[in-house]
């Protein structure tokens, strides 16, 4: 589904970071690859030009993805000092 880009005063981007192997996460043709069991970090940012109340940003994961949340028993740890420094709530996702 390729929709055109609308102008409301927002600037949402997203962003895939392969957490393992970064070349196993690429955009090609405008369409993200992922390597089948590939952890990804997922970061999306919205900006905008002027001061915005109530909005609220939702963002849907991809088929396939499952979210990872590192703070449960039995989840594979990984470095997330990049999100926490970043000052980001992302998680992690694993497709």
């Amino acid at each position: 589904l390729v929709c055109p880009a609308a102008n409301y005063g927002f600037k949402v981007e997203r962003k895939y970071e392969g957490v393992d192997k970064p070349e196993h996460v690429q955009l090609k043709d405008g369409i993200w690859r992922v390597k089948l069991g590939e952890r990804i970090r997922i970061t999306v940012t919205m900006t905008t030009p002027a001061r915005r109340y109530h909005i609220a940003l939702v963002d849907f994961m991809p088929a396939g993805f499952e979210a990872l949340n590192p703070a449960l028993k039995g989840t594979p740890k990984t470095d997330d000092a990049q999100t926490r420094s970043s000052g980001g709530g992302g998680g992690m996702y694993n497709p």
